[in-house]
């Protein structure tokens, strides 16, 4: 379910009167549209100047609106029902953050979690917003959200713009109104220079209920959006749960509770002795972490390797990468567990390949491993990935055995919590966090006869396959 849709939808069933009853005790829009002419409407600049606009608000044609609306509202411009105020910059010296005189709202990096965050102040207050006030980003990044002002009294820069209305009901109505017109404001600020004009705020259509179809309106969005945040946290909750389950499934799997052992199948330490006979990185380990089933083995990851290194930055660093060519992986192309992420590869020339970078060329059947920022991180090559070679963000992971299972079982137990702990508490503490080469060669991993390794992948593939149905079905 797309929460955020559902809202948007509620709203514009609200905004067409389709939410809410209609009733003849409500009277119509026009009653209202009197009281609210016989209203004193300022309209600052952004020096704060004032002045009166007491003409009669005449409602639009409803001929020229753009949908129908129930035959007892009224289309109005926003202009008519609100006071808009532009604010002013200030230069750094004319605030601070030691909290001396009113806040100061510069922009979007105020509004947090339908908010208002206050970091800065000055001591020349001019163009003032003040509590209630709707607060509407109109340039710079995040232009189009909106908030409402939940602190007494503030200044407002250029990037702000403070929507007043008098009457708390129809404050509200509008500030769920804007909500209907999110993507339409983002859609007209979407200019050279991205942002909203004072024009395009003040001519704003609005279809005004009376003000008691307002009322029962607000009241309708709230309890609506009350239950639809209770389903994005439950969403949320799930999605941890999920999350938590898979590390539940590998980690039952590495301590053999995942799928029953057969005696028939060939012992691991068989295993381990056709891959280690010729191996002069085998390591036994003395000191096991957990107790494992009988016909399983205790193996560091080097005693299993081949080879184990790592890349290098190309000579030029990005100057070196050309439009296409061979694959240059860095850590962002490996999101974890199984597959590389393609979509946002950096490429390298095939003389840089075969020489310069000769040392980190990727085969297929690599195990990939993020070794520095992002750590843990895994991938398994395929014949589809190559041409490829990679940075010293990544350790190369060359297995003796190439088969299948054999290399997903590894990745598995490397995506374990207990093995993804058991690397992070070695890793090297600089002003980038890192694994070394040897961190990985000393891995310790519990291995599996061959024959059970195929069943632990079918049932993890299984499970696993199940939790990512059900977590696209929360979207």
């Amino acid at each position: 379910m797309n929460t955020k849709l559902l809202k948007q939808k509620i709203l514009d069933l609200a905004i067409r009167g389709k939410l809410t009853q209609q009733l003849k005790s409500d009277g119509n829009t026009a009653d209202l549209l009197k009281e609210i002419s016989s209203a004193c409407h300022p309209e600052r600049s952004a020096k704060g100047a004032k002045s009166k606009d007491l003409k009669q608000i005449i409602p639009l044609d409803k001929s020229e609106a753009p949908f129908e609306i129930p035959e007892n509202w009224e289309w109005v411009r926003l202009g008519d029902v609100c006071e808009l105020i532009s604010g002013q910059d200030f230069p750094p010296e004319k605030y601070n953050a030691e909290k001396k005189g009113l806040p100061y709202i510069t922009g979007a990096s105020n509004f947090v979690n339908n908010h208002v965050i206050l970091n800065r102040w000055t001591e020349y207050p001019s163009v003032i917003a003040q509590k209630g006030d709707i607060l509407l980003v109109c340039k710079g990044s995040g232009y189009g959200n909106y908030v409402y002002a939940d602190f007494e009294k503030a200044h407002i820069a250029r990037q702000i713009m403070a929507i007043r209305i008098s009457d708390k009901t129809l404050n509200a109505y509008v500030y769920n109104f804007l909500g209907s017109q999110y993507e339409r404001l983002k859609f007209q600020g979407n200019g050279l220079v991205p942002g909203i004009a004072r024009s395009v705020v003040l001519d704003l259509t609005v279809p005004l209920p009376p003000l008691a179809e307002q009322q029962r309106i607000v009241a309708k969005i709230e309890e609506a959006f009350a239950e639809i945040d209770a389903i994005e946290k439950n969403k949320e909750l799930l999605k941890t749960h999920i999350k938590q389950t898979r590390q539940k499934i590998l980690d039952l799997a590495i301590h053999g509770k995942l799928v029953p052992q057969n005696k028939s199948d060939e012992p691991a330490s068989v295993l381990l002795e056709r891959i280690t006979r010729d191996n002069p990185h085998y390591e036994k380990i003395e000191d096991e972490p957990f107790e494992i089933p009988e016909n399983w083995y205790w193996v560091a990851l080097g005693s299993l390797s081949s080879l184990i290194t790592k890349g290098t930055t190309p000579r030029g660093g990005n100057v070196a990468y050309i439009d296409n060519g061979v694959g240059f992986i860095r850590a962002e192309n490996i999101p974890g567990m199984l597959k590389i992420n393609s979509s946002n590869m950096k490429f390298i020339d095939s003389a840089t390949h075969q020489g310069f970078l000769a040392r980190s060329i990727i085969k297929e059947g690599d195990i990939l491993i993020t070794i520095a920022g992002s750590l843990g991180r895994t991938a398994i090559v395929h014949k589809s990935d190559l041409p490829l070679n990679t940075n010293q963000a990544i350790s190369i992971v060359r297995l003796y055995l190439k088969k299948d299972d054999f290399l997903k079982y590894v990745v598995y137990a490397l995506n374990s919590s207990f093995i993804q702990e058991l690397l992070l508490n070695q890793t090297k503490v600089t002003s980038i966090p890192n694994l070394t080469l040897e961190i990985i060669q000393r891995c310790q991993i519990p291995l599996p006869p061959l024959n059970e390794q195929s069943r632990i992948v079918a049932k993890i593939e299984e499970l696993f396959s199940t939790l990512d149905q059900m977590e696209r079905n929360l979207v």
